[in-house]
């Protein structure tokens, strides 16, 4: 009985644990989003995408960005079902330049990340690159975050391009 208290005990720390995550930055997306393309596990990236519930908010502030919000009954489940759909396609680009490029994903060093803060009439966001070097190349590694109740989340596309000199 005694065990089985302390295992359950175990399982909701864990549990809660994980409810909680957020990260203080942008950059600090780049972990779990490259953990994320090394188990080729869509799912975790779609975990780092705002809730339905944020997603009105993150539209407002980014009309040029996202497109301009019309209102319907059906708008607020088509943007949470959007950011999902475009985080399968992302993995599955990455997927496929990996394989076309034969990127080991084990092997990968990646430097500190960069960010560029986009504040324009329209935007607001922030673009992160993650410069990865692979036995085979050096490529980066971008994407969209924005901060929307003290949290991040990925906005948009993760993307792969090979690095391009003097960049």
């Amino acid at each position: 009985m005694r065990y089985i208290l302390i295992l359950c005990c175990a399982v909701l720390t864990t549990v809660f644990t994980a409810c909680g995550s957020r990260v203080n930055n942008a950059e600090e997306l780049a972990i779990p989003i490259i953990n994320a393309i090394r188990s080729e596990n869509a799912n975790a990236l779609k975990s780092m995408l705002p809730s339905q519930k944020e997603l009105a908010s993150i539209y407002s502030a980014n009309p040029e960005q996202l497109g301009y919000v019309y209102y319907n009954k059906y708008s607020s489940d088509y943007r949470k079902e959007y950011f999902e759909g475009k985080m399968t396609v992302s993995m599955d680009i990455i997927k496929t330049i990996s394989k076309n490029e034969d990127l080991d994903w084990s092997a990968v060093e990646y430097s500190r990340p960069v960010k560029k803060d986009i504040n324009d009439s329209g935007k607001s966001f922030t673009l992160v690159t993650i410069p990865l070097h692979f036995p085979k190349g050096d490529f980066d590694l971008t994407y969209n975050a924005v901060k929307e109740n003290n949290r991040w989340f990925i906005l948009e596309d993760v993307d792969i391009k090979k690095h391009e000199a003097g960049k």
